[in-house]
């Protein structure tokens, strides 16, 4: 989704725009997600000289594999991010310490910018690293392979919490001597 800035209007302006998986670069299954539907998206332009900043809302959905018990499961999200785009070219130093809005600042030397790698960044970002169908889940019995969350199996209740230091203690016991 492309924004010509050197043509935006000096004040606020609003855009609400539905966009397609395609538009925003994302693959039909990336990586651990799979989108669901389009991407909602409502985007606040305020523009005061050569500086615009952008507010990104979008809502979506993601079917995601649980961590515990491996089903699929689809989940809404609502993000909401602040970006600046400055005219120009970024000062480049040897040493800097970064502050936020730093990482949040962006240098145009066109008239034109695309914001869908940042719609992109903010739906993968969003991503848990170990996503859960419910924060309960019980997941799978490492003996069988039962979903716990569906029933019980003849191992669960029988089973020995294993835990690092346990496992090191049965290496030491098969060590000679």
């Amino acid at each position: 989704m492309k924004i010509n800035l050197k043509e935006l209007p000096q004040g606020r302006k609003v855009i609400s725009v539905v966009l397609e998986r395609e538009e925003i670069g994302i693959k039909e299954h990336e990586r651990d997600f799979e989108l669901i539907g389009d991407v909602k998206t409502k985007i606040v332009l305020i523009k005061s000289r050569t500086t615009v900043n952008v507010e990104i809302e979008i809502d979506y959905v993601l079917r995601l594999q649980c961590s515990r018990c491996l089903e699929l499961f689809e989940k809404r999200y609502h993000e909401k991010e602040f970006f600046v785009f400055r005219e120009g070219e970024e000062k480049l130093q040897k040493e800097k310490s970064l502050s936020e809005d730093d990482i949040y600042t962006y240098f145009y030397a066109t008239e034109e910018v695309d914001l869908s790698p940042l719609i992109r960044d903010m739906i993968i970002l969003s991503v848990p690293m170990k996503p859960l169908c419910h924060s309960d889940c019980k997941g799978l019995c490492p003996v069988c392979g039962a979903n716990w969350n569906e029933g019980s199996c003849e191992h669960k209740g029988k089973l020995k919490p294993v835990t690092k230091l346990s496992r090191l203690l049965e290496f030491k016991d098969k060590l000679p001597g």
